[in-house]
């Protein structure tokens, strides 16, 4: 299997695990007919909100006793605020175990302009501004990017409000 299909079927597993866990939460789930930038849309049939998700899955290295993947993702998404709210899920497996990164887009917009976070670059065929995020997933379960701990974020799933 060529290595852009492996990452086809990583990019879609990934996907559908952040889509189970958040069916499993009781959040009404949907992938957009037209993938403009969300992947998925959650929704609290209660109250009726919504937010935005957008999941990213990336090529992981296995290391000693850690994995790292590298996220990618549009510097114009991160930028612009949005009506609902997007939500960055950054999907890694360590083992059998998947572990998932939940931020609010203005949590790692701020981490990315502060705390220098990411590394800029330009993709050439897509003609705009690139962030490579590179995450190490440690199997003490510390989770660090660029030299910050984003542990507090690791599978917090409740980052994403019910109501």
């Amino acid at each position: 299997m060529s290595k852009t299909n492996t990452h086809l079927y990583t990019g879609k597993a990934a996907h559908l695990a952040v889509m189970a866990e958040l069916a499993y939460l009781r959040y009404n789930v949907a992938s957009p007919e037209i993938d403009i930038g969300d992947d998925i849309f959650a929704i609290n049939d209660e109250s009726g909100n919504a937010w935005r998700i957008q999941v990213k899955s990336g090529k992981t290295t296995k290391q000693n006793k850690s994995a790292a993947t590298i996220f990618s993702l549009r510097e114009d998404q991160l930028l612009k605020a949005t009506t609902p709210e997007l939500y960055y899920i950054f999907v890694g497996r360590n083992g059998d175990t998947w572990r998932f990164v939940i931020l609010q887009r203005s949590v790692l917009k701020h981490l990315y302009e502060h705390d220098k976070l990411g590394s800029k670059f330009k993709n050439k065929q897509a003609k705009k501004d690139y962030i490579n995020f590179r995450v190490v997933f440690h199997e003490d379960g510390r989770v660090i990017c660029g030299g910050k701990d984003l542990q507090a974020y690791l599978n917090k799933w409740s980052t994403i409000p019910k109501n």
